[in-house]
């Protein structure tokens, strides 16, 4: 569970990128993918505390995993767009957008509290299932989680 939490965590920290406010420009097509990845993490972290039953964390965990296998496939195709576009690095990512952060650790306490209420449940365990698959999957491709 640590590692799959690690890893989707890794995955949206390691793929930000350093942005700016020059509409067009790459930094903004970072800027808003992380925008968007931010309103995803806000979303599953509120459903994944307002759920009830080991089906609803895992429904809301399914739709987290399944949007953050898009974001991760937005991230490549804006890696291999501008080559030159310079990944985060956990230390620069704190400084720049510490809301993204603090987003991050409240959707890893989320996923901490729905594990120990849910445990029991097959839904919630295949959904956690389905998100280590598909955290392996989103991570080809990306150098920064490869390291």
């Amino acid at each position: 569970m640590k590692k799959i939490i690690a890893l989707m965590l890794t995955l949206v920290i390691g793929g930000m990128v350093s942005c700016s406010k020059i509409a067009g420009s790459p930094e903004a097509e970072a800027k808003a993918l992380a925008a968007e990845t931010a309103k995803i993490m806000e979303v599953a972290t509120e459903k994944l505390n307002k759920a009830n039953t080991g089906k609803e964390a895992g429904d809301a965990l399914s739709d987290y995993t399944n949007s953050m296998l898009q974001i991760a496939k937005k991230g490549q195709e804006l890696q291999k767009k501008y080559k030159d576009l310079e990944l985060m690095t956990d230390e620069k990512s704190q400084k720049e957008d510490p809301a993204m952060r603090k987003m991050a650790e409240e959707f890893a306490k989320a996923m901490v509290g729905a594990s120990l209420k849910f445990s029991g449940s097959k839904e919630f365990m295949a959904a956690v299932e389905k998100m280590g698959k598909n955290a392996d999957d989103a991570a080809e491709g990306w150098e920064v989680i490869k390291e």
